[in-house]
This record gives C-alpha cells, structure tokens and sequence, in this order.
C-alpha cells in the first residue's frame, strides 16, 4: 500500500469560511485491545471527526530484530485474524456515527516509532491514542511510554491528543499547518507537550 492511496483514500478537504483557505485534515487514532483504545476512538469521533468524515484506525504489531519485516510507508491491511481482535468493534462504532474508517497494521520493534514514522510519511495532521496504563511512579523507573514518546517525536505539522476516560489527559498541538506536501517539508523533532485539566479538556478541544 503506497503513502499516497492513504492520502488519497482517507483526507477530507475542507475549507474555512473565515479565511477562505483549504486545508488537508487525515486523522489518525492508534488502537489496541485496551480500554484506554475504546476511549479514544469515542473522543475522536465526537470531537475531531464530522458526519461522513474519514479516519484511520492503526495499530502496530510489535516484532523483536530476528522478525522483523519490511512493511510499506503505508502499512498493511489486517488480516483476517486481526481484523476480528483489534478492529471490528471500532469499525462498527464508526460506520453508526457515520465515519468511513480505513483500517492499518504497522510491524515495528518500536510502537512509538512506528507511528511517527506513519505520520511523517503519510500527513497525518491529527494523532489520537489513549493514555498508558502504567502509573506515574512505573514510568520514572523505566522507559517512557508510548503517548509520552509520541508527543516529543511526532512531526511538528501533526497534532497529538492522548485520551485518559473521555477526556485530553495531554495534547501537544502541531506547530504549522499539514498539507499534503508535510512530508517532504517536515521533521520529526522533540516537541514541548501540553499538561490538560481534565475539568477544562473538553471545552478546550470540542
């Protein structure tokens, strides 16, 4: 599957009234078999997608050095296996709100990395994923998580929205605007990220 058939198959283009500019918006939700996934996927449609929008359900299949294989920009189709544990309760869910999802499977040592890699390759201008279950004391012993890592390495035209029960638990917003053209103008750089009062996380993001 090549970079462009993503771009081509899931980007809606709309236009801003005020500023009679178009503007490219893919939005992608990362997705696994937790609840933290569930909550995600509900909090992007409700907030970031519209009636008849589109939007791409990823998720990464982690393989260690001696299995790992090598997977188009674009990642996989699920196969049957996979479709049936990771995506058919969030396709559902979306065809009843209205959402055409595309569903994708990424192979990677590294999940965090995968998915930077998915957005930079594919103008992916707005990433939502559920919060880690790990606690706050877990994570100052070892590695950073997943959300953590992904709101520094993320590609600065991409948005990122970590979803804690309903709400923004953090955001790091994108820095410049995504086109279709963000790939070949933009890097994936360390970026500062954004703490979100839960009380204050929907008003700010609706």
């Amino acid at each position: 599957m090549a970079p462009s058939s993503i771009s081509s198959s899931t980007s809606t283009l709309s236009r801003s009234s005020d500023e009679g500019v178009a503007t490219w918006a893919i939005t992608a939700i990362a997705i696994d078999k937790d609840k933290n996934s569930e909550a995600a996927v509900r909090w992007a449609v409700e907030n970031l997608l519209k009636k008849s929008a589109n939007a791409i359900l990823v998720h990464v299949k982690t393989q260690n050095f001696q299995t790992k294989v090598d997977v188009p920009k674009g990642g996989l189709p699920p196969t049957e296996n996979e479709m049936q544990e990771f995506f058919l309760p969030y396709r559902g869910f979306c065809a009843r709100k209205g959402i055409r999802a595309k569903e994708v499977v990424l192979h990677d040592i590294d999940v965090s990395n995968a998915l930077a890699d998915f957005i930079l390759n594919n103008s992916i201008s707005n990433i939502v994923l559920g919060a880690s279950n790990r606690n706050a004391l877990t994570r100052a012993f070892r590695n950073a998580d997943v959300p953590t890592s992904l709101c520094k390495t993320a590609p600065d035209f991409c948005s990122v929205y970590v979803v804690l029960k309903g709400k923004v638990q953090t955001a790091r917003p994108a820095s410049q605007p995504c086109t279709p053209g963000s790939a070949t103008s933009s890097k994936r750089l360390p970026q500062a990220r954004i703490s979100v009062d839960s009380a204050q996380s929907e008003d700010i993001y609706r």
